[in-house]
């Protein structure tokens, strides 16, 4: 049985969480929409060209159909560069080209994996002849024989263009997924394959576009990421921001505040002459001016403040208000 670190590419199980993991997932709920009944029972996943990641789409496949209550085998039916075994940590001596060709019973090469309800059919040992091998009835009867006990057969094969392996047994299973590497794929490859896939009576129920920067996908995936690859709360990390003075140290404010002080700074002459009413609002208005920093050329800590007026000193007791600085400009007072 594999360890948990063998199965680094299989984001399904090692980071359930991910938005890869999730991008997995919403491909099972796709194929689950396309036959809600019977669903696809036997998926084959191939690809145009080689390197494009067929054989990992095909893995996080069948963990994700496990991971929603199936039991899935997974067949790595690459009889010539086989990757599943080495992803799974699972031995390829015994595996689909044994049984094959009658060396092995399939209950002896069939493997358990750490991965719960996913078992894994290697490739064993590679053959001269692949798609002798592939193309003849022994692996269509295993199949159904398989069916009687899974609920769901992943087989990942060579890719189309490459060699007619896929083809071979494309006929014989309920739906194909062909995978394609962003920007690198062509479109003319991946239409031939389609096109060499159906010739043979298989059915293409769509297509992966695998190793898609997260950037390009438009941000779909940024509210999965806030939760971290193994789910823990986790908010993404902001721009320091320079601590903001306060008023009494001489923090800096809108100049339109600025200009409102100045003008209030004006009208306190008149206010003091309104009597007692006034005098209280010149008091009020004193106190506050203090938190605006400097004003006018004249509002100096030294300049007297207009007469009658009396603004609370230290420790709220009346004492003389020497007024605000301002802006440096002449004082305007309101006519």
């Amino acid at each position: 049985m594999a360890s948990r670190d063998a199965v680094g590419p299989v984001v399904t199980y090692r980071y359930p969480r991910s938005p890869a993991a999730e991008a997995y997932r919403m491909l099972r709920t796709s194929l689950s929409f396309l036959a809600p009944q019977e669903g696809l029972r036997t998926i084959l996943v191939t690809s145009a060209g080689m390197g494009e990641g067929k054989t990992v789409t095909a893995a996080n496949l069948a963990v994700a159909l496990a991971q929603a209550g199936r039991q899935v085998l997974l067949i790595d039916a690459d009889l010539r560069l086989p990757g599943l075994g080495n992803l799974f940590g699972v031995p390829q001596a015994v595996g689909l080209s044994n049984v094959l060709v009658r060396a092995a019973g399939a209950s002896e090469a069939v493997a358990l994996t750490e991965v719960p309800g996913v078992d894994l059919l290697p490739s064993g040992p590679v053959p001269p002849n692949p798609a002798e091998l592939l193309a003849r009835s022994d692996f269509e009867a295993l199949l159904a024989a398989f069916k009687r006990e899974y609920d769901r057969i992943v087989i990942d094969t060579p890719p189309v263009l490459t060699v007619s392996d896929a083809t071979t047994i494309a006929g014989m299973v309920d739906g194909v997924l062909l995978v394609a590497e962003a920007g690198i794929t062509r479109r003319e490859a991946l239409a031939d394959a389609k096109k060499a896939l159906e010739q043979v009576g298989g059915r293409v129920v769509g297509v992966v576009l695998n190793k898609m920067a997260r950037t390009a996908a438009g941000g779909h995936y940024d509210y999965y990421g806030y939760y971290g690859a193994a789910g823990a709360r986790a908010r993404p990390a902001r721009a320091a921001r320079a601590p903001e003075l306060p008023p009494e140290a001489g923090g800096p404010k809108p100049a339109e505040e600025r200009v409102a002080a100045s003008h209030v700074r004006s009208a306190l002459p008149r206010l003091a002459g309104l009597g007692r009413w006034g005098q209280d609002l010149v008091r009020s208005l004193g106190h506050r001016l203090r938190t605006f920093g400097p004003g006018r050329a004249g509002d100096g800590p030294d300049a007297p403040l207009p007469p009658g007026d009396v603004a609370a000193g230290p420790g709220g007791h009346p004492g003389p208000d020497r007024g605000v600085p301002g802006p440096a400009s002449g004082r305007r007072d309101i006519a």
